[in-house]
């Protein structure tokens, strides 16, 4: 019962700790930050140092290959935005693994 309880009230405190953060909506984090600032280097450094002096931005190649990166990198950039920034929901209430079953090849070994 003291399991329970326990386990009630690291539930409880899950779900607090949910809705503050998905009530603050979109805040600063440093890793987000780091990620978005290599990603943008990257892209700079691509499109005004490798492709500008390969192909000339002027060019219909280089133009071709500054769109086709630019698309890649806002892709990017809003996948991962997408990633850092949605809630992946959670496990249903009515799930329950099926590990002994016959058909599963991975069993747990308990250990003593």
């Amino acid at each position: 019962s003291s399991i329970a309880g326990a386990s009630a009230a690291i539930i409880l405190e899950n779900q607090n700790f949910k809705n503050l953060t998905m009530r603050r909506g979109c805040r600063f984090s440093f890793h987000v930050t780091l990620v978005i600032t290599a990603i943008t280097y990257v892209y700079f450094s691509t499109v005004l140092v490798f492709i500008d002096e390969w192909l000339g931005l002027g060019s219909s190649p280089g133009m071709l290959n500054f769109t086709v990166f630019t698309l890649l990198a806002f892709v990017c950039v809003s996948s991962y935005r997408l990633a850092a920034f949605t809630d992946p929901g959670r496990v249903p209430a009515s799930f329950v693994p099926d590990v002994e079953g016959s058909d599963n090849p991975i069993h747990e070994i308990k250990r003593k």
